[in-house]
């Protein structure tokens, strides 16, 4: 009877021993996964803030370049226009002008 429980207790120590063992081996490949997922999450967060930083900078230089664009094309249309004033006005003065002086021949020619 003694040498029953003996092995059965014995049994009972192995089973635990083996138990333990697993538990721990578990616990240790569940670690090192979470280790593995926390650092590819960083990786994955480093890369993203990167892609952030890299996207703000392409949107910057093109809104600057389309800015510089359209201030151009501003000065540009301000240049015309202020060609077309000064033309459309030389041209009115002339046409007053002659008209003035078509008014002028005509009053000569009635009086």
């Amino acid at each position: 009877m003694l040498s029953m429980e003996y092995k059965l207790k014995h049994a009972k120590e192995e089973l635990n021993k083996i138990v333990n063992t697993k538990v721990f081996s578990r616990g240790n490949n569940l670690i090192y996964e979470l280790d593995r997922s926390a650092r590819q999450l960083r990786l994955i967060k480093d890369n993203i803030h990167m892609l952030e930083s890299g996207v703000k900078e392409q949107v910057r230089l093109y809104f600057e370049k389309d800015l510089s664009d359209t201030r151009m094309q501003l000065s540009e249309m301000s240049k015309n226009f202020l060609a077309f004033t000064e033309n459309m006005s030389a041209s009115l003065k002339e046409q007053v002008h002659d008209n003035i002086c078509q008014i002028e021949m005509r009053m000569k020619v009635s009086i």
